[in-house]
């Protein structure tokens, strides 16, 4: 993975904690692919806080695993209600 596709995954990651207030994956694979393109890794977990509790590194083929809990988002979620701001809406296909 590029530089900058890195800094976009991590850009992304932090931008959908701030919005979800959830864990959030990111997932990305490691090695060459038909074409030649390489991919580093550099797969994390965050915490609802924003907390990384898991990372895979890089260039490495690795399973990692953590543990999520429901309590945490729960607990986290009745501090800072931020879903409560929501804007009522619907999405329709024209």
């Amino acid at each position: 993975m590029a530089r900058s596709q890195k800094e976009s995954v991590e850009t992304s990651s932090a931008g959908a904690r701030n919005r979800e207030y959830g864990y959030v994956c990111g997932v990305n694979r490691v090695g060459i692919d038909g074409k030649g393109f390489t991919y580093k890794g550099d797969s994390v977990v965050y915490s609802p806080k924003g907390k990384k509790i898991a990372d895979a590194g890089k260039r490495e083929e690795i399973t990692r695993t953590c543990v999520l809990s429901a309590k945490e988002i729960e607990s986290f979620r009745e501090k800072f209600p931020a879903w409560k701001d929501a804007d009522d809406f619907t999405l329709s296909l024209l």
